[in-house]
C-alpha cells in the first residue's frame, strides 16, 4: 500500500474509533440514567447509533447530530413538547443530572416537561462544552424529543430514518408530513421509508407499494400546488445517491 496509503488507513481507522467511542460514551451515559426510555431496544442510545452510524470525527457526528437535531426539534416544537428557546445539549444535561427517573412518568412528553421545569443547569458550564459534549449531550436530548414524537404518532422512527432525511436535506415539516402520511397508511416503521429511498429490502415485510403510496401521500401534502409529473419528479428523486 504504500507509506501514503498506510497512513491514509490508519487516520480512516482511527477517525472510525472515535464514531465508535461516540456512541460507547452515549450509552454510558444512557445506562447510567436507566431505564427502558433510554437504554431499552429502541432506546434513545440505539436512536443516536443509528443516526451515528458510520460517522468519522467529532466535527461530523456534530454537523450530523444538529443536523437531525434541527429537524426533529421542529416537529417537537410544532406537537408542543419542546419551548422554541429550548436546546437539545441541555435538555442531555438536565437528563443526566435529574435525580428522577423517566419511568415515574406516564409519557415522555411529562418526563421532558419536568426536566425543563425543574432541572437547573449551569449556564457557564453550557457555553464552555467541548464539541464533543455538546455533541453527546445535543445527541441525547434530540433523542429525548424522537421518543416523544414516537408516542405522539405511535409509530417506530429510529435512528437510522433521522439520518436518512438528513442527509436529504429534508425540512422538520416536510419529515412530519411523511410521519403523518405513514401513519394514515398503517404503516408502523418510519424505517420503511429510508429503507425504500436506499433500495434495501423491506424488513418490516410492508409491501413496497404501501411505502410508496405513503411516500407520494406525503409529497402531495408538502407540493399541494404542483402537477401530477412534477410530483413524480419529485417521487423519483428521492434517493440517497441523489443527496450525497
Amino acid at each position: 500500500m504504500g507509506l501514503i496509503g498506510d497512513f491514509i488507513s490508519g487516520v480512516g481507522s482511527a477517525l472510525s474509533a472515535v464514531g465508535s467511542a461516540f456512541c460507547s460514551a452515549v450509552s454510558g451515559v444512557c445506562s447510567a440514567i436507566g431505564g427502558a426510555l433510554f437504554s431499552g431496544a429502541g432506546g434513545v442510545a440505539s436512536i443516536v447509533t443509528g443516526i451515528v452510524g458510520t460517522a468519522v470525527g467529532i466535527p461530523q457526528i456534530l454537523s450530523i447530530v444538529g443536523a437531525v437535531g434541527t429537524i426533529v426539534s421542529g416537529i417537537a416544537q410544532w406537537l408542543g413538547m419542546k419551548e422554541p428557546e429550548e436546546k437539545p445539549e441541555e435538555l442531555g444535561m438536565k437528563a443526566e443530572e435529574s435525580e428522577r427517573k423517566p419511568e415515574e412518568f406516564d409519557s415522555t412528553e411529562a418526563y421532558i416537561a419536568y426536566l425543563r421545569k425543574e432541572v437547573e443547569i449551569d449556564q457557564m458550564k453550557v457555553k464552555s462544552l467541548s464539541n464533543e459534549d455538546r455533541a453527546r449531550y445535543a445527541a441525547i436530548g434530540t433523542g429525548l424529543y424522537i421518543k416523544g414524537i414516537e408516542e405522539k404518532y405511535d409509530i417506530e422512527a429510529p435512528g437510522e430514518f433521522w439520518r436518512t432525511v438528513a442527509d436529504l436535506h429534508m425540512k422538520g415539516d416536510e419529515v412530519r408530513k411523511y410521519i403523518e402520511a405513514f401513519k394514515e397508511k398503517g404503516i408502523g416503521s418510519m424505517k420503511d421509508l429510508s429503507d425504500y429511498i436506499k433500495g434495501k429490502p423491506l424488513e418490516s415485510g410492508t409491501e413496497p407499494r404501501e411505502v410508496s403510496g405513503a411516500i407520494m401521500d406525503g409529497l402531495k401534502e408538502i407540493y399541494p400546488e404542483i402537477s401530477d409529473k412534477e410530483l413524480m419528479e419529485k417521487f423519483t428523486s428521492l434517493t440517497m445517491p441523489s443527496a450525497e
